[in-house]
């Protein structure tokens, strides 16, 4: 089974993230490749597609939605889908009650939308990333100041293990059924 997992970052969580998943499905013995969408050029002989994107103003990175507009409709391979921001669906650089709130108003970036209509996207996953002061313009401050929000790593790496390992078992499953079937 052959599988890459496609990233786009600005400041290097999604790519660190992109790469924990990578080394989750290669402790299963698959052919896994983490690489950013600009060095991704061919999807036609893979087996899945893992894509994951920075999130910034509510949608993904300009390469990663690009890349989308350029190999999407080649691409036939099940995806699972990823993005990270100050957001994610276990943790957040905002307290509980916000993170509440914003995690029920929450939107999927376009790009994620698109693909569900026209492709077997099998899961998509928010995570939270890096927040470090000075990443944003003042006014970013000013709201992470406002609504208690804390600056750091709110990674949750054993959420993101955890999906990855639902990954790992559907990738397998399909690779020993498609051997089964021979």
């Amino acid at each position: 089974m052959r599988v890459i997992v496609g990233y786009a970052s600005r400041s290097g969580s999604t790519q660190a993230i992109a790469a924990a998943i990578a080394e989750r499905l290669s402790r299963v013995g698959i052919d896994v490749t983490a690489v950013p969408f600009t060095a991704v050029t061919a999807v036609g002989d893979v087996d899945a597609l893992v894509l994951g994107s920075a999130i910034h103003g509510g949608q993904w990175l300009d390469e990663a939605t690009r890349w989308l507009g350029e190999h999407a409709a080649t691409t036939v391979a099940p995806l699972w889908l990823f993005s990270v921001s100050t957001l994610g669906d276990t943790s957040s650089a905002f307290g509980p009650r916000l993170s509440g709130l914003l995690r029920r108003r929450r939107r999927e970036p376009d790009a994620v939308r698109a693909l569900r209509s026209s492709h077997d996207v099998r899961d998509h996953a928010d995570f939270a990333g890096v927040v470090e002061r000075g990443q944003w313009p003042w006014v970013g401050d000013l709201f992470m100041r406002l609504f208690g929000g804390r600056y750091g790593d709110h990674r949750d790496w054993r959420a993101i293990d955890a999906w990855a390992a639902t990954i790992a078992t559907a990738v397998d499953a399909a690779g020993a059924g498609a051997v089964a079937g021979r």
